[in-house]
């Protein structure tokens, strides 16, 4: 199946599938990880002959966020995340209670890494790799691909709409019709 898009989740038959991932969230996650001022430094050395690792993320479950952020480049142990993301995981828009919960959550451990085709072992993971455009998916048991009705959003925004300031904010606008499907983020 050929696809050029960014994306966070898919579905098959209206179920919601996991991207390739080393560990689901409820499991234990991995260990070998330290975090440096560029990133992590790791024991997992299989992960620098990974494929495309610019589409590799790095992803820590805290509390009620979900920090994540896209690798750059791994060399030997040494992994090195994309700027400015990882910058801004240890930023907070509108610091104080209650935004931040306890005080502004950094990406400083492992939860899992994902979007590697390396990590695709389990029914109902999928793998998009984004050079090709390909999308790499196992199907679950009784499944028939043949026939699936696959859906992979391509948009995170449908509409941008911004006012000039808090005294002056955009009115008057009516939305009529508008049919939201599964996807990552359905906002306007």
């Amino acid at each position: 199946m050929e696809c050029v898009c960014r994306h966070r989740r898919k579905f098959t038959a209206a179920l919601r599938q996991w991207s390739s991932r080393n560990a689901r969230p409820q499991h234990s996650y991995p260990s070998g990880f330290t975090v440096t001022s560029t990133g992590f430094i790791t024991t997992n050395m299989a992960m620098q002959s990974w494929g495309n690792i610019t589409n590799i993320e790095i992803v820590q479950r805290n509390a009620w966020k979900q920090l994540r952020c896209p690798v750059a480049s791994i060399s030997g142990a040494n992994i090195v995340m994309q700027t400015p993301g990882w910058t801004y995981t240890g930023t907070s828009p509108t610091p104080g209670r209650p935004w931040d919960g306890d005080g502004t959550v950094s990406l400083s451990g492992v939860s899992w890494e994902e979007n590697a085709y390396e990590l695709l072992t389990s029914p109902g993971m999928w793998y998009l790799n984004r050079a090709t455009g390909y999308l790499y998916y196992i199907p679950r048991p009784g499944e028939n691909m043949v026939n699936a009705v696959v859906v992979l959003p391509v948009l995170e925004k449908l509409i941008d709409a911004n006012g000039g300031s808090l005294t002056t904010p955009i009115h008057n606008v009516v939305f009529s019709g508008i049919i939201g499907h599964p996807a990552r983020t359905f906002r306007v």
